[in-house]
């Protein structure tokens, strides 16, 4: 019989890291959201080249944090996947045994 507490559970490394990661860069991209905004007040036509160079650095910093939410979110949902695909795979072996 196939003991299902001590199979490998992978998820269970990337919970911590998709529960703490994603905060900091959700608090990154709200920061620089605000950040942006400000640099932006007003008409557009006449930012300065310094206001447009900062929004620019903050729009590239958003969507790097952006980027590393949905790397780690999609990593952790696809170990969910083949957590299960592997439980199953043991289960089928296990039943032909």
């Amino acid at each position: 019989m196939v003991d299902w507490f001590n199979l490998p559970r992978p998820h269970s490394n990337i919970v911590c890291v998709c529960h703490s990661f994603p905060l900091q860069d959700a608090t990154t991209i709200r920061k620089a959201i605000v950040q942006i905004k400000e640099l932006t007040a007003g008409s557009s036509s006449n930012m300065s080249p310094q206001a447009l160079n900062q929004s620019t650095r903050w729009i590239v910093t958003k969507e790097e944090h952006a980027t590393k939410i949905i790397d780690t979110v999609s990593t952790y949902f696809l170990t969910q996947k083949v957590g299960i695909a592997i439980r199953r795979h043991y289960q089928r072996c296990h039943n032909l045994w």
